[in-house]
């Protein structure tokens, strides 16, 4: 009788359990987007006979019952805990951590990937370098788990073979060594990126080969930003780490500088309403931005540099300033490189091509 009991209670249980999760799920108003893992969550799917038949009707719905389900960052946190500490795994979600750094173990080299970045780079100079008496460099930021990778105990992805591929791709681009500067420490701990303020040499460098180097950094001063910020891989990592401080360099060219949209709207050069939102990073040139015009009052050179760049090169531009008249900063991630005629000239500019191994 009493095994009888027990057994009827685990079955209760599991009903109510099941019950509540699935009420939860169905009367619950589904969330757009999860902070934590910055990304879209699955919504409710449209249903009608052909997707019911077609399977996509439960395609999507198994990802918005997974994505929309009750408590999930509380089991997302159980995960990784069970995974990390009761198994003993040193990774969760691709990512590591070692001495207080999370890193995500970027292994190995797609060929492929870097010689269609060379493609690329070959067609913008076909449509628009090709002629015009522009100085184009190239330079790689390599990923912090570059620097981890090894003592870890991970595996990274072959950053001399991805220079090599680049190199002899784009032999008319001048590359730029930035490598042997950087360290695991000059990244935020719970982020991709690399900290404005660890970077002066890294700008002095690129202005140095690009002759534009003024012979002595301005004037800069570290504001803070935020001092408990979580970057990307926190979320990711399911865990409580630990925040850690944002800051940015202010004064001399930085804070004369006025930038500019493609639509002729003021960019702030650092936006701090950005450290509202998903993600506080942005606070440099208002994150991803097709075109970005900045004018530097302060250097009378009429030299020009026009940065291809993803989001390492947002906290880099300001500090590019003081060698330049006039920055034009360009993402071709998000807009078509073949519409680049209808938003700048290619004449007598440097051009600085400067991306990370991750994108």
């Amino acid at each position: 009788m009493g095994e009888r009991i027990k057994n009827m209670a685990v079955v209760l249980l599991l009903s109510a359990l099941v019950l509540g999760l699935g009420l939860g799920l169905a009367l619950g108003a589904p969330r757009e987007t999860s902070l934590s893992e910055r990304r879209p969550l699955q919504q409710f799917p449209a249903l009608s006979l052909q997707s019911v038949m077609s399977g996509e009707f439960m395609e999507q719905f198994e990802s918005f019952s997974q994505d929309q389900f009750p408590g999930r960052e509380l089991f997302r946190a159980v995960k990784a805990a069970g995974t990390v500490g009761l198994f003993g795994r040193g990774d969760y979600n691709g990512l590591y951590l070692y001495n207080g750094q999370l890193a995500a173990a970027e292994y190995p080299l797609d060929t492929a990937m870097v010689e269609n970045a060379a493609a690329v780079f070959e067609r913008v100079r076909e449509l628009y370098l090709e002629g015009t008496g522009c100085s184009v460099y190239l330079s790689v930021v390599p990923d912090k788990n570059q620097f981890l990778a090894e003592p870890s105990g991970h595996l990274s992805l072959d950053m001399g073979r991805m220079v090599s591929i680049l190199r002899q791709s784009l032999p008319w681009m001048e590359y730029i060594d930035i490598l042997p500067l950087l360290s695991a420490g000059d990244y935020y701990s719970t982020d991709t990126h690399w900290r404005q303020e660890k970077i002066e040499d890294v700008a002095r460098l690129l202005l140095e080969a690009m002759g534009t180097w003024p012979g002595s950094f301005e004037s800069y001063t570290a504001a803070l930003a935020d001092d408990d910020f979580r970057g990307v891989y926190a979320g990711q990592w399911a865990l409580p780490v630990e925040g850690e401080s944002l800051c940015y360099l202010q004064g001399g060219s930085i804070s004369a500088a006025t930038a500019t949209g493609y639509k002729g709207e003021d960019i702030p050069v650092y936006d701090l309403a950005a450290l509202d939102g998903a993600d506080p990073y942005d606070l440099f040139l208002g994150g991803a931005q097709p075109v970005i015009y900045i004018e530097n009052p302060l250097c009378t050179t009429g030299r020009e540099l026009v940065v291809f760049r993803d989001s390492f090169g947002s906290s880099l531009v300001p500090l590019l300033l003081q060698g330049y008249s006039r920055v034009t900063v360009v993402d071709i991630r998000y807009m078509d490189y073949r519409a680049l005629g209808d938003y700048l000239e290619f004449r007598d500019q440097d051009v600085l091509f400067v991306y990370s191994t991750l994108v």
